[in-house]
């Protein structure tokens, strides 16, 4: 069965194409490992990243953003 699209799509090229993070749910990510495997060296270069974790990740990000903003500490338009 060929590697479903969808997952590939949640492939993201990071530090020059040296490496690459898959983001997706657990049992997802678990599919994409054993795909990546037998894919020469995707397998050494892919890395996995619950999306569940990006989401806590960006939610912490924003309220550091927010209170950044609401002290004033970074100029206008920067």
């Amino acid at each position: 069965m060929p590697f479903p699209s969808i997952l590939l799509s949640y492939f993201y090229e990071v530090f020059n194409g040296e490496q690459y993070i898959a983001v997706s749910d657990l049992s997802q990510l678990d599919r994409i490992k054993k795909h990546a495997s037998s894919v020469g060296e995707l397998g050494k270069k892919l890395k996995y990243w619950d999306y569940d974790e990006v989401l806590e990740n960006h939610e912490a990000l924003s309220a550091v953003n927010e209170s950044i903003n609401r002290l004033g500490l970074v100029p206008q338009g920067f």
